[in-house]
């Protein structure tokens, strides 16, 4: 009964996620993520965009890609990062 209670309370508290990942595309040391992202005062859906998260250093790094096919998404990364 108080899992219960909890349960519904948190649901109702709930804010609608910000991002939601559509797909992950191994790619070099990490890999490319295709999210979706939601403001969560309007509700509003924008994207998709690539982003690319690796690790560096000990802590992951995230690089924004933008909005673009997967093959323009993995040129972008090799652009950043210098290779």
């Amino acid at each position: 009964m108080v899992k219960e209670m909890v349960d519904r309370t948190l649901s109702e508290n709930a804010e609608p996620m910000q991002s939601t990942v559509e797909e992950y595309v191994p790619y070099r040391d990490g890999h490319l993520q295709l999210e979706y992202r939601t403001n969560p005062k309007t509700g509003t859906r924008r994207g998709p965009y690539y982003y690319f998260r690796y690790h560096e250093g000990g802590k992951q790094r995230t690089l924004y890609i933008g909005s673009v096919d997967v093959e323009e998404a993995k040129r972008r990364v090799d652009q950043k990062r210098g290779n």
